[in-house]
């Protein structure tokens, strides 16, 4: 054939099949982008719900770190204190600004007996452990004396305890009316073991006689022991 016969293409037709090529790459370019940009959504989304949702448990933990009635107060490994709610104030008169900072020993809020047995059971909570309840005298601002049940457990942070967290509850009221009842019932035997007559005290339900005084020595012959161990006797008496 002659040279001139055979088709050639033309600088159009290449231009078209140029602009083909890039036509798809750039959609397949611009699908990519689209799953991306859809998915750096999804992920700012979700990071604003979960920043909405951690200040909203941020705000609930302030609210009732401020309003709770017991004292929460957390210490380092140096008994420094770290954090402390505001019913400080409301429990021993002091402002929390005055603690942050200082060590327990240095505040002298716990008498000297009672701080050693806080040491003690602080070492325990650092090593893991939490302390239920333990009852200890504070002081006031005012010198004034209140004791409150003081819980604690550890903090833990990358696995290991970096802080002890502590709950004081003000147990004054109960501790002034057992003291008053213990009191009482101290003068009540006292006038009862003075007297000549013959009294005794028993259970209402199942009539065990839970005291008597010492006159049983003298009326019938029998010791105090005796008479509250065996209820016979007590039956041939009365």
């Amino acid at each position: 054939r002659d040279l001139h016969s055979f088709p050639t293409r033309r600088s159009s037709d290449l231009v078209r099949v140029n602009r083909s090529a890039n036509t798809g790459e750039l959609g397949l370019l611009a699908l990519h982008f689209d799953k991306m940009a859809g998915a750096l959504q999804r992920r700012e989304e979700e990071r604003k719900l979960a920043t909405e949702a951690l200040r909203e448990n941020e705000e609930k933990y302030r609210l009732h770190f401020e309003n709770i009635s017991d004292m929460i107060f957390s210490y380092d490994q140096e008994f420094r204190i770290l954090s402390v709610s505001p019913s400080l104030e409301r429990m021993l008169g002091y402002k929390p600004e005055e603690f942050i900072g200082k060590s327990l020993a240095e505040l002298n809020i716990i008498s000297r007996d009672d701080l050693q047995r806080v040491f003690s059971d602080a070492t325990q909570v650092f090593a893991g452990k939490n302390i239920d309840s333990t009852t200890h005298e504070f002081v006031t601002g005012d010198g004034a004396r209140k004791y409150g049940e003081l819980s604690s457990a550890p903090l833990f942070r990358d696995g290991r305890v970096v802080a002890v967290v502590s709950v004081v509850r003000d147990v004054t009221a109960r501790k002034c009316a057992e003291e008053s009842l213990r009191l009482s019932e101290g003068k009540y035997r006292a006038l009862t073991e003075s007297l000549a007559d013959l009294i005794y005290r028993a259970d209402p339900e199942t009539f065990a006689a839970t005291y008597v005084n010492k006159a049983v020595e003298r009326i019938y012959g029998y010791s105090v022991d005796e008479w509250l161990r065996d209820s016979s006797l007590r039956e041939k008496a009365i």
